[in-house]
């Protein structure tokens, strides 16, 4: 007897059926869209460096107006003159008194010519029946034997002698040194002046020339 044998034939794929091609990402179209922004950005920055350039090259220059007065806090300030020794300096009667003392110190050899007391500062100690603490002080020391301004501070201020600077007041020769109080030490002719100092007075203070 003749076995049939039922082979199944090999499915093939047709040819004619559609399917659709896998889908893959691309980046062709970012990469593009990129490349644009970039050149357009670079476009616009050198249209903006060339408008500032032309800007700056065409503005016409700017000139500050010195005519116009510029505003001094000092200027409603009272001016101190001592005629004697040829200096001045302006301080604020709203906020100082001054008070010319002419006393002698026979320990530094020092004359005090004038002091400046803190107002708030001078009400309230006289209620309490204590000294006043100046807040600003010009004394004057005599100087026949020419000392240095730093030899003549060795001798009567050695203790004081802490952050020295050398520096100029009123075109003068000056050192400034101190830690808790500052001293400030000027050389005219034959005298030193001392400055017990407050800088926005400081900054007033000249000798006044003679004609």
């Amino acid at each position: 007897m003749e076995q049939e044998i039922n082979q199944n034939p090999i499915q093939y794929p047709n040819q004619n059926s559609h399917q659709s091609p896998p889908q893959f990402e691309t980046t062709k179209t970012e990469a593009t869209k990129k490349h644009g922004f970039l050149i357009t950005l670079a476009i616009l920055m050198l249209l903006s460096g060339g408008y500032a350039t032309w800007y700056f090259i065409n503005s016409p220059p700017k000139y500050e107006d010195y005519s116009v007065i510029k505003h001094d806090p000092t200027a409603d300030w009272k001016i101190y003159r001592n005629e004697e020794y040829g200096f001045e300096f302006k301080y604020s009667t709203k906020k100082y008194i001054a008070e010319e003392l002419s006393k002698f110190s026979q320990v530094l050899n020092e004359k005090i010519l004038v002091s400046l007391y803190d107002q708030v500062d001078k009400v309230e100690v006289e209620k309490l029946g204590g000294g006043e603490y100046s807040r600003f002080q010009v004394y004057v020391s005599d100087n026949k034997d020419k000392l240095s301004l730093i030899d003549f501070a060795n001798i009567n201020y050695k203790s004081h002698l802490y952050n020295l600077v050398k520096t100029k007041v009123s075109g003068y020769d000056a050192i400034i040194f101190g830690e808790m109080t500052n001293y400030v030490l000027v050389a005219k002719d034959n005298s030193i002046f001392i400055i017990r100092p407050i800088d926005e007075i400081l900054s007033t203070f000249k000798f006044i020339e003679e004609n």
